[in-house]
């Protein structure tokens, strides 16, 4: 009697955490992506949530499928901001993937998205990215540079966490 009624809590507990989300944090993103009503900037912001979510974890090819679909909400919103770190996310998946002969078109197209801005914070984006790819190929001092243009544009503006933590994190 008393095995039988392991053997059930057993199976009980098994079968609730088959059942049971894999992953609560990222099913709720991808959930609240499904939602109709959600704005366009709410929606921007839960996918680089997601896209951090998958390339921190190394799921490169979950990354860019949604980096896909980020980009392509940036571009039909024409908000130059987004298509910039769009460009910089699939940069850092390709650094991270070490397939360095891909990085460079999306340097260029971080730049150039860019450079259609007034936005100090899409251009610290666009800077970001050559430092971490010198960075991702031990030229430190390239890296470096790059890194402090970064942030000399970023002090001229309200700021963005996410992309100072990066920046610093790499100083480091």
């Amino acid at each position: 009697m008393k095995g039988k009624f392991y053997l059930i809590l057993l199976f009980c507990i098994f079968l609730f955490h088959s059942v049971k989300a894999k992953n609560i944090y990222t099913d709720s993103l991808i959930n609240r992506l499904k939602t109709e009503q959600l704005p366009v900037a709410e929606k921007l912001k839960v996918y680089e949530l997601v896209i951090e979510k998958y390339r921190s974890e190394q799921q490169y090819d979950k990354a860019s499928d949604y980096n896909r679909q980020y980009l392509k909400l940036a571009r039909t919103s024409d908000n130059l901001l987004a298509i910039t770190k769009a460009h910089v996310f699939q940069g850092i998946i390709m650094c991270n993937l070490e397939k360095y002969d891909q990085v460079q078109p999306h340097i260029d197209s971080a730049s150039i998205s860019a450079s259609k801005t007034n936005n100090k914070i899409a251009q610290a984006y666009a800077s970001f990215l050559p430092a971490y790819y010198t960075h991702s190929l031990y030229e430190y001092k390239k890296s470096v540079t790059y890194i402090l243009k970064s942030l000399s544009l970023l002090e001229k503006t309200e700021g963005d966490p996410m992309l100072e933590f990066r920046l610093y994190y790499l100083l480091y």
